[in-house]
């Protein structure tokens, strides 16, 4: 085995073994920390170093400004030296948003409208971490277009035992102010992906960031075809039918397809089973195409694979799953 190493964190002293992140060193031995992705991507577990050095990799998808501040990531982090590391400022991380309104798209998913209070530039598909006064820290992904919103929109799917979101949905009132950190998050239209076809895939609320990048690929002039398929497991999760549809008739080279995965329906526009598998029925070739996929990890993680063995490039495969 290798040599651990010794981070000091809250007056207290804790092993990290070698090859252990700082947060399973630090969650194994009893810690509480704010978490979500564990994989550098949510920036929820944010800590401060003050001593050691953390790492590049802890650090390099962070601003220059909380780099020169010591932060890091702690599920990038597997130190060579020892550390002494503190909670993040909330100050330094977060800002504020006023709740400008809500609205329920469906029977467990609601629009939230937030206004910033400073300027928030943003890419559609990106996301948002909200801070609960308990600390609780979730992402909600963005599907507004930023030229063209006041707003930042929100999705948010209401799980009656879920701490944030059943704050949010049913606590919160509008002029409310809560605390945002972001946007963060890779998960966008580029530029040069105007030529291709684009495949976009969502289940759930996964929906959310690929309306922004929708939008976003709309308002670049989008040169190929953009299909759209949204998975449900019963036809009442599949909202923003009537907006998509629309979209559609406005957009020649925009196709939606609503998918429900469960019991069967008698609905002809919907098409019966998972919005994946329909997808790559519908498009088994996928070279030169780009590929964006959001909703829950095991169908993110199974789809971005099946979309690299239909042809689709690595650099072309665009994913987003938060459990």
């Amino acid at each position: 085995m290798g040599n651990t190493v010794t981070i000091h964190y809250l007056n207290q002293t804790v092993c990290c073994n070698s090859g252990e992140t700082v947060l399973d060193a630090l969650l194994r031995q009893g810690q509480k920390l704010s978490f979500s992705c564990r994989n550098g991507i949510c920036h929820t577990c944010l800590l401060q170093c003050s001593a050691g050095s953390p790492g590049a990799e802890a650090q390099k998808s962070l601003s220059p400004d909380l780099v020169t501040k010591g932060y890091f990531l702690p599920c990038k982090c597997r130190p060579a030296d020892d550390l002494h590391i503190a909670p993040a400022q909330l100050e330094d991380l977060y800002t504020q948003a006023v709740v400008h309104s809500k609205q329920w798209l469906c029977d467990s998913v609601m629009k939230l409208l937030l206004q910033p209070q400073s300027n928030l530039m943003y890419q559609g598909g990106q996301f948002l971490n909200i801070l609960h006064p308990g600390g609780c820290v979730r992402s909600y992904s963005i599907a507004g277009n930023f030229l063209e919103d006041p707003y930042l929109e929100l999705h948010i799917k209401h799980h009656p035992q879920g701490t944030l979101s059943h704050w949010l949905c049913n606590s919160v009132k509008v002029g409310d102010t809560l605390s945002i950190q972001g946007p963060q998050g890779r998960c966008c239209y580029h530029k040069r992906l105007r030529p291709k076809n684009l495949l976009l895939i969502a289940n759930g609320t996964g929906l959310a960031p690929l309306q922004g990048i929708i939008r976003d690929a709309l308002a670049e002039g989008h040169r190929g075809n953009i299909y759209l398929y949204h998975g449900s497991r019963q036809a009442s999760g599949l909202y923003h039918r009537d907006y998509f549809k629309q979209l559609q008739q406005e957009h020649s080279n925009l196709f939606y397809q609503a998918c429900v995965s469960g019991n069967n329906t008698s609905a002809p526009e919907l098409h019966q089973g998972r919005a994946d598998s329909t997808a790559f029925a519908n498009h088994p070739d996928l070279t030169d195409w780009a590929v964006f996929i959001c909703g829950l990890p095991v169908m993110v993680s199974n789809a971005a694979v099946t979309a690299a063995r239909l042809g689709a490039a690595q650099d072309d495969i665009f994913s987003e799953g938060f459990d």
